[in-house]
């Protein structure tokens, strides 16, 4: 299967009002992108969306709401995927009170379950995009992310990892994403790095949202457990850039494509 590098579209988010939209995903073609990560814009249909999109050249890589729309409604969120070409869906990230207590991540799976049998029966798969604060252990000795992991079904809830974020919560990038073999079809690709404007306290390091390449990440490593993991989906997301995001953008791309993807 040929691989498609995406960006998620909360990198854009500047540039997406109703009357920038069709000029932002112009340039993301030219830049050399194949698809975005987004569902179809509040002030369009998702027909006219994907009307768009096709005059364009670019495809969507995913479809998605918030978690209580997604228990709620599936068929809606099943029928904007069916006519934007895509069955995958972005899951919400954990609430802020259950990702402070084992408890809250075993509940939180539970929810994931629900919604992703929902989707399964009909080819959909539903991804659940991680974050930092997964890592956090408690009492039990267990992280939030190795109880999302065994609690929820692997046949119904898959995993979105973001480099970034996995090694900001102190986790080896590459050996977690070959942990997950088989429940990764998507990455989300960010660099990480150490800003040059040091704080003046020892134990704090203000971090960067890099561009794919220009950080402090094993991209070998990376890149060799992706492939094993049969990776479709290559997405990058800039949070923050110091640079012109437009530029931004292209740095990663530019680097990913020199590495062979």
């Amino acid at each position: 299967m040929k691989t498609k590098i995406g960006l998620q579209m909360y990198t854009m988010r500047e540039h997406m009002g109703p009357d920038q939209l069709e000029t932002t995903l112009k340039r993301i073609k030219e830049i050399g992108y194949d698809c975005v990560q987004m569902g179809a814009p509040r002030h369009m249909s998702a027909v006219d969306f994907k009307a768009m999109l096709d005059d364009i050249g670019l495809t969507t890589c995913t479809v998605g709401g918030g978690l209580d729309t997604l228990l709620a409604d599936p068929g809606r969120i099943m029928k904007e995927g069916e006519i934007l070409g895509t069955r995958d869906v972005f899951a919400p990230t954990v609430s802020t009170e259950m990702r402070s207590t084992a408890a809250g991540y075993q509940a939180f799976s539970k929810l994931l379950n629900l919604a992703g049998e929902a989707f399964k029966p009909h080819g959909f798969r539903l991804h659940y995009h991680s974050h930092a604060y997964e890592w956090l252990r408690f009492a039990n000795g267990k992280t939030g992310m190795q109880i999302l992991m065994e609690e929820s079904d692997p046949e119904a809830v898959y995993f979105m990892h973001d480099t970034h974020w996995l090694h900001a919560g102190g986790v080896n990038v590459a050996k977690t994403i070959a942990a997950s073999q088989g429940r990764m079809t998507q990455v989300h690709f960010k660099d990480y790095n150490v800003d040059a404007e040091l704080t003046s306290d020892i134990g704090k390091v203000n971090k960067l949202f890099a561009e794919v390449g220009t950080g402090n990440l094993d991209w070998e490593d990376i890149l060799g457990a992706c492939r094993a993991n049969e990776i479709e989906y290559y997405v990058v997301e800039q949070d923050y850039s110091k640079m012109d995001i437009f530029d931004s953008i292209k740095v990663s791309l530019d680097n990913m494509r020199g590495w062979g993807l």
